[in-house]
């Protein structure tokens, strides 16, 4: 497992038009060949959404494979609709029961069971509540030639949207 300082990561993202890019992450280059779970949690505090429309959206968390990581995965997104865990092998998302509040520290824990039939749970603030995504019989397996996770990413990426800071802390990796 890993853990970041107190007070680790600002993330801040200028205003990015319709097909651009933009983001400030942390990335822990992970060997997943062998792991069947992955655990990660943090406290966030977001940036104010209200300005996303259309196809913008902002992503906090990514668990990632392919070279620069860009091959897809598995992502946290919220866009003006609300936050979604989006799984890229599948290309179906799964809406947050709970949502993630703009302006206040709010902390996420998400479990990650690697496999054809597997599992993603993500918890939102307490983490004796009930999951705000609970999924299970997913395909959480890599999808691009064979390819396995190779990256666990916490930050700010945004797309077609208003400009964002956002804050990180407490970030905890454990991939077994």
């Amino acid at each position: 497992a890993s853990a970041s300082p107190p007070a680790s990561f600002r993330s801040n993202n200028p205003a990015v038009g319709a097909g651009q890019e933009g983001e400030a992450r942390l990335v822990e280059n992970i060997d997943l060949a062998s792991a069947t779970h992955v655990h990660v949690e943090f406290d966030v505090n977001v940036c104010d959404v209200s300005g996303l429309t259309g196809v913008g959206y902002i992503e906090l968390f990514k668990l990632a494979f392919g070279p620069g990581f860009d091959e897809g995965g598995i992502e946290l997104q919220i866009s003006a609709t609300g936050a979604v865990v989006l799984v890229n092998s599948t290309n179906l998302d799964y809406p947050f029961a709970t949502p993630i509040v703009s302006g206040v520290w709010t902390h996420l824990a998400i479990d990650i069971v690697s496999g054809v039939t597997g599992s993603i749970q993500v918890v939102v603030g307490d983490p004796s509540s009930s999951p705000a995504v609970n999924v299970k019989k997913v395909d959480t397996t890599s999808e691009v030639d064979g390819s396995v996770y190779s990256a666990v990413i916490v930050g700010l990426y945004s797309n077609s949207s208003p400009a964002c800071t956002s804050l990180f802390d407490n970030v905890l990796i454990d991939v077994n």
